[in-house]
């Protein structure tokens, strides 16, 4: 790669002694200290100190030193020094009045007491030979007819731009296309029917505050443009007091009458629904029973668990505490296990990226995962808005191995490494995680589990993770 362009600059300030310097190099008849090289963004820069007081140069000779940046063939030198004995210096300085071109942008008199101490600065273009090349000088004596008497070489510093470490690569893993998007909205219906009746009234008792929950449910999605329902689960229970058969038949009304009113308030046809009914809910009262404080809750969870009958069960509830958990259960839990579990079943059809922006703000859960990546995508990468995508996706998908892992991603790119192990940590045996723990725990400086990490992503043919381990050996090598 050739230089395209070579910006120098050399600077000749009067320094007063440092302290805190490296300790001084002597370089022949001369100092150079206090070496400073670095390798930032497209340009290498060198700064170094000279001290020329003690340098002897016979008076019709001259002395130029040349830095050099040396990397096997390749080298670039740097702009030289011009250091002239008492006549030369004189000769040369007449010539430069007479407009001759200097052979070196700083030019110098040796044996001068009090000569000054210089600070030489340097900037040019990096190149790829550069990296862990070496600073050298040349020396260059010359004589009175401009002829090279001698010619010798120094090495300054080794390795001055050891390789950069280029940013670290996360892994966003896109998610596959969900075919088709199929939705469902569950709730619970607990329906009051005057005594022998299996007929909905819908101003009984609390029936208009429970039928509303699906009347309102099923409007939003029949009014959703983007929605088409599929089908509708009924599923009824009963409590388990009284004889099972009678609850098995109460069970089965419930939920029938539940697939009746929604036929001729919505106009559904039959095929539309699944109607299912369980009897007695002997498995909801042992649930109940678990987080309840009721009086010898332990007794009834052993007889709710028990293998006998569902009859006799039921006598035996009867008898704990002289009939007074029975009551309980009668007034409290029971009501509770009378009810019609419904699932409104409903598809959403895909959206186009600029839909899909609109969506996101108001129903992400209509959205794919796929969907919301590509909606990511159009936002410049760790912006506010990109991150707000995968922010919202691992909420509405908080079980997701992907959107968690991506949410990892944006965590690790904000350096928030907290919150990346939350995300992250539960995927330690899923190969897509891989890449993004390794970034994780070099973060952390453990080279040791990241190195591990990244080598098994580069068995899964991640090519991130082969240039993160490429940094984490620099980073090594810098420790």
């Amino acid at each position: 790669m050739g230089i395209k362009k070579i910006c120098t600059y050399i600077a000749l300030t009067i320094l007063f002694p440092l302290s805190g310097q490296v300790r001084p190099l002597e370089v022949q008849n001369f100092i150079i200290g206090s070496v400073n090289t670095e390798s930032r963004n497209d340009s290498v820069y060198i700064n170094m100190i000279m001290d020329i007081e003690k340098v002897y140069v016979k008076s019709h000779e001259a002395l130029l030193l040349t830095p050099v940046i040396q990397s096997g063939q390749q080298n670039l030198e740097l702009p030289a020094v011009f250091i002239g004995g008492k006549n030369k210096y004189k000769a040369y300085r007449r010539a430069l009045a007479f407009g001759v071109s200097p052979v070196a942008p700083v030019i110098l008199k040796a044996g001068k007491k009090g000569s000054p101490v210089f600070n030489y600065e340097f900037s040019a273009l990096s190149q790829d030979w550069m990296e862990s090349a070496n600073l050298k000088l040349k020396e260059e004596i010359y004589g009175c007819a401009e002829c090279r008497k001698d010619t010798t070489w120094s090495i300054i510093a080794e390795n001055i731009f050891p390789p950069h470490l280029q940013p670290l690569i996360v892994t966003y893993v896109t998610p596959p296309v969900e075919e088709v998007k199929s939705r469902n909205l569950q709730g619970k219906a607990y329906l009051d029917f005057q005594a022998g009746k299996s007929v909905i009234l819908p101003d009984f008792r609390n029936n208009p505050t429970e039928l509303e929950k699906i009347n309102t449910a099923l409007s939003g999605i029949k009014e959703n443009r983007y929605a088409t329902i599929t089908s509708i689960d009924l599923t009824g229970y009963a409590s388990p007091e009284g004889p099972s058969e009678l609850n098995e038949r109460l069970s089965r009304d419930r939920s029938l009458a539940l697939k009746t009113y929604l036929q001729n308030r919505f106009g559904y046809a039959s095929n539309l629904f699944n109607v299912s009914w369980k009897g007695e809910d002997w498995e909801g009262l042992g649930k109940l029973m678990e987080t309840s404080d009721i009086k010898d809750r332990y007794l009834v969870l052993d007889i709710v668990h028990s293998s006998v009958s569902e009859s006799i069960k039921d006598q035996k509830i009867k008898t704990l505490s002289g009939g007074s958990v029975y009551k309980t259960l009668l007034n409290e839990y029971y009501p509770l296990l009378r009810r019609v579990e419904y699932k409104l079943n409903y598809t959403i059809r895909a959206f186009s990226i600029s839909e899909g922006m609109e969506i996101l703000k108001t129903a992400p859960g209509e959205m794919s995962l796929n969907e919301m990546f590509l909606v990511a995508n159009t936002y410049p990468k760790g912006s506010k808005e990109f991150n707000d995508v995968f922010d919202i996706a691992v909420r509405v998908y908080p079980l997701d191995t992907i959107a968690n892992i991506n949410a990892g991603a944006m965590m690790l790119e904000k350096n928030d490494t907290e919150q990346a192990h939350h995300f992250l940590d539960k995927y330690e045996n899923e190969p897509a995680a891989w890449n993004n723990l390794g970034i994780l725990y070099l973060k952390e400086d453990n080279f040791d589990k990241a190195e591990q990490f990244f080598n098994k992503a580069i068995l899964q043919n991640q090519e991130d993770a082969i240039h993160n381990l490429e940094q984490l050996k620099i980073l090594r090598k810098r420790k």
